[in-house]
């Protein structure tokens, strides 16, 4: 799968930390030695596909499930050695039916709609000069912050059966997040709701120069959506061909 998704509020996020942390450390007679580049709104995944269905004269009828995950990991270090690390996973569920018309002999085309369960969490880690990390509650900024979101997908797709019992398929997928009357401006946040930390930095901040407390409204809410196309190839069963081979 290619994909690209709006990850402008993540690295708004990413971006105001280094502007925070820029001061602190001139005040300390410290400066930044390394910064990783922003977060990246494009990549490449693998994607688990299965599918069940039938078609016959023309038209087709297809549950998809699609699962992917993704990753990426900044670095910023600074004079001294130390350092902060933030990881950012998602996994992603697709839910689909896919509706086939005007298929021919060889090819499939078809819409394709359903809903989309995903899984975000950011972990962020204070960074000793040896390179090992730190996620207790000692450091501030330090958790594992986790947010649920659902939504709706849809999109298109065609699938090439250049052989019996063997097809290509291409898949364009648009992945909206949010469903039903909350607004992403009235939803929680990425949280880290431990009972040993400070409950002002329960939330992971959009942005690190606002307040931050449990009441600023200040979180980084994963509404990210995202336009996928995927290439896979699909072993399915051809009952007519079957019959014939039996019958031979």
């Amino acid at each position: 799968m290619g994909y690209r998704a709006d990850y402008s509020d993540l690295q708004k996020s990413y971006a105001s930390y280094i502007t925070f942390m820029e001061p602190i450390l001139s005040e300390n007679n410290l400066k930044f030695t390394a910064v990783d580049d922003n977060f990246s709104n494009d990549a490449l995944t693998g994607a688990f596909i299965f599918q069940a269905g039938v078609g016959q004269d023309g038209y087709s009828i297809v549950f998809t499930a699609m699962s992917t995950k993704t990753s990426q990991s900044r670095d910023v270090y600074w004079s001294n050695g130390f350092g902060r690390n933030f990881t950012w996973k998602e996994t992603r569920r697709e839910t689909l039916f896919d509706v086939g018309f005007f298929g021919t002999k060889r090819f499939d085309f078809y819409g394709t709609f359903g809903v989309n369960w995903n899984w975000t969490r950011m972990v962020s880690y204070y960074i000793y000069p040896d390179k090992s990390r730190n996620l207790s509650h000692e450091f501030a900024y330090n958790g594992v912050y986790k947010k649920y979101t659902v939504g709706l997908s849809f999109g298109g797709g065609l699938r090439f059966r250049f052989k019996n019992f063997i097809a290509l398929e291409c898949r364009y997928l648009y992945s909206k997040i949010g469903i039903g009357g909350i607004a992403k401006s009235e939803d929680f946040g990425l949280s880290d709701n431990s009972i040993t930390k400070n409950p002002d930095y329960s939330y992971f901040p959009e942005d690190f120069l606002a307040p931050i407390s449990i009441t600023s409204g200040n979180e980084l809410r994963p509404y990210f959506n995202r336009h996928s196309i995927t290439l896979s190839a699909v072993f399915y069963l051809n009952l007519e061909e079957l019959r014939k081979k039996r019958k031979t």
